[in-house]
């Protein structure tokens, strides 16, 4: 009976590493599955943000290409609305990345 019951713990009892006779390997390999899920996490997070900002890059230098693209044609209002726009869309994107940076030091422990 006492058998019995220690099989049955054995076989409710999680197994880390298959075969793993070693603690140290065992928690590696925890380490390991526990930092996959927040590095997963952290990958896709920086690839929207960086599709975000190249996004918003783009759009900035093709409107600064449709300014230059339409020349003299603009008058001198009009020319510096669109240059406004494009300086404040690129202080906005700063301010973004900045904020970003900021709360990515202040996050990692």
């Amino acid at each position: 009976q006492q058998q019995q019951q220690q099989q049955q713990q054995h076989q409710h009892r999680p197994t880390l590493v298959a075969g793993s006779a070693s603690g140290e390997a065992s928690s590696f390999q925890l380490e390991q599955a526990l930092l996959r899920v927040p590095a997963a996490c952290l990958t896709n997070a920086f690839r929207s943000y960086t599709t975000n900002v190249q996004k918003e890059l783009s759009s900035v230098s093709t409107a600064v290409s449709d300014l230059h693209a339409k020349g003299t044609s603009l008058s001198q209002d009009d020319a510096k609305r669109s240059v406004g726009s494009c300086q404040k869309r690129i202080s906005h994107l700063k301010r973004k990345v900045f904020t970003n940076k900021q709360r990515t030091i202040h996050d990692t422990p």
